[in-house]
């Protein structure tokens, strides 16, 4: 029987709630994987990473669906005994806490990663950047390893557990964002620059309300009498922030690829190197700190361009134009 929204029946909520949220994350990754054509030489880590943490969010998925055919969303009462299965729903439920941390971790990783390979040119945010990795890394694996020792026992994990959880991953989502703002202040770049740039990577920072909105409405033991209605928000708000981990980290390509789709402006000073880090011919007669200014918006048009051999066409014959004396429009004042 289809899920319906009803006095008694709130299932259909969450099964309109994950269907929304995955087709938008499905989306989203689509499009990441768009602007890395041709993946033979674009395809980083970052996006395996990705790909690996939107099977996740799948399996999270098929989870919640078992739940709610189980009779999660259900009020649990004499009438609808017959329709709710508590021992199968507790189990599903408990199985989903581990799959949420599992495709969180792997979107904050991905997220962190995508940072990392900004700052090949910038030794101390490359150390903070690959710090944030391996604390999330770490984070990730004890919250698998101990979720899944609950779920083995149909267990919900205690409020203090949630807390602490909570506070590490909005934790590691500051250091991650202030590594890059941090970067991107002692840049090169004119001040709107740097506003536009920061704001590209600001999703992270609602990713932290979102976390700090979902431990609000965490009550001391999720598994309480009557839970499968009384936790139908929380659900709901678990689902949109772990989605959301994983559209944080596809956002900035994005931006890049609604900027192409509406102007259908290809960046001709991008240069030929697979190094994101790359630098036009004219910079690199300047000084060494000038050859280390961060130019954000050119590296992430130069990450998701579709023609490379195009770019370097476009991009010789612009500096020979230019007499080999100015930069791209999108390079740093």
């Amino acid at each position: 029987m289809a899920p319906r929204i009803t006095k008694d029946e709130q299932g259909g909520k969450i099964v309109l709630a994950f269907s929304l949220m995955l087709a938008y994350t499905i989306i989203s990754v689509a499009i990441r994987l768009h602007t890395r054509w041709p993946w033979n030489k674009l395809f980083k880590r970052e996006d395996a990473v990705l790909l690996i943490a939107t099977a996740v969010t799948i399996g999270y998925t098929a989870t919640l669906a078992l739940a709610v055919e189980n009779g999660y969303g259900t009020r649990y009462t004499e009438r609808t005994t017959a329709h709710v299965s508590l021992p199968d729903v507790e189990r599903t439920i408990s199985v989903s806490f581990v799959l949420l941390f599992l495709a969180e971790g792997l979107g904050t990783i991905s997220y962190g990663l995508f940072l990392v390979s900004l700052a090949e040119d910038d030794g101390g945010h490359r150390v903070a950047l690959e710090a944030g990795c391996f604390l999330e890394a770490v984070f990730t694996g004890v919250a698998i390893i101990v979720a899944s020792v609950y779920a083995a026992r149909r267990e919900s994990l205690s409020a203090p557990i949630w807390i602490t959880f909570g506070v590490i991953q909005g934790a590691i989502l500051l250091l991650l964002f202030s590594s890059i703002a941090s970067m991107l202040l002692v840049s090169r770049m004119h001040w709107w620059k740097k506003t536009r740039a920061i704001l590209w990577f600001g999703l992270s920072l609602l990713l932290i309300g979102a976390i700090v909105v979902r431990l609000t409405f965490t009550p001391a033991n999720i598994f309480h009498a009557g839970f499968t209605a009384d936790t139908i928000d929380l659900l709901i708000i678990m689902i949109v922030e772990m989605h959301f981990h994983i559209i944080n980290a596809t956002y900035p390509n994005l931006l890049v690829f609604a900027e192409k789709a509406t102007t259908g402006f290809i960046i001709s000073g991008a240069p030929r190197n697979d190094s994101i880090t790359a630098l036009p011919r004219s910079q690199a007669s300047r000084d060494s700190e000038e050859k280390r200014s961060f130019s954000l918006s050119q590296r992430l048009k130069f990450l998701s361009r579709h023609s490379p051999d195009k770019s370097q066409t476009q991009s010789r014959s612009s500096e020979t134009e230019a007499g080999g004396s100015q930069d791209s429009g999108f390079a740093g004042d």
